[in-house]
């Protein structure tokens, strides 16, 4: 759940009330607060997950993956299934992360979804 507003939605509402006496009470300055509100810097976009089914990132860029394991299990270990994420990226048709690339190391493991990574952290 996100506490960010449409910064629209809420432009479109108060827009239609400039000049208008608020019920008895007292005069609000709506062009102000529409002033404020327009020259007010939107959020950045919530990210959402991409199915690499519908779409695969660009060729040797680094994203977020999320990755689902089958599970392994033989006679000496029993390793059961789940998900994590990290950071890979798409090279001539192979998902490599740092560690390893996922066709030769991680036959068990799938990547489902992916987004872009966010941008760096700049200071204040």
């Amino acid at each position: 759940m996100s506490d960010l507003i449409s910064r629209q939605k809420l432009l479109d509402t108060i827009k239609p009330m400039v000049g208008m006496w608020d019920e008895g009470a007292f005069w609000i300055d709506y062009r102000r607060v529409i002033d404020i509100i327009e020259d007010f810097p939107n959020a950045e976009p919530e990210r959402k997950w991409i199915p690499v089914s519908e779409k695969l990132p660009e060729e040797e860029k680094d994203v977020l993956v999320s990755v689902h394991f089958d599970g392994y299990k033989d006679e000496y270990i029993n390793y059961p299934p789940s998900d994590y994420v990290e950071i890979a990226s798409h090279i001539d048709g192979v998902w490599s992360s740092i560690y390893d690339d996922f066709k030769t190391m991680r036959r068990h493991h799938h990547i489902v979804e992916w987004m872009p990574l966010p941008e760096p952290w700049r200071g204040e």
